[in-house]
């Protein structure tokens, strides 16, 4: 999603830095990062949103399964 026109995205931080991932030794040794989509439509102010992650193929499982993302808009 978007913006509102006359803001703009000053940052994002997730509250969680690492999260543990699961599957097998061969298709983890591969991965170096797991990313969390952050929908902004309707955003208009800072706020923050629960955001769930986009696993890789062949990954199992994740702990924590969601994360809170702190958006900062100027």
């Amino acid at each position: 999603g978007k913006l509102d026109n006359d803001r703009e995205l000053d940052n994002i931080k997730l509250n969680d830095k690492e999260v543990e991932i699961y599957g097998s030794r061969d298709d983890l040794q591969s991965i170096n990062e797991v990313t969390a989509e952050v929908d902004l439509d309707g955003v208009s102010e800072s706020t923050e949103k629960t955001v769930k992650f986009d696993l890789p193929d062949n990954v199992t499982k994740v702990n924590p399964k969601e994360t809170k993302a702190y958006i900062n808009v100027k």
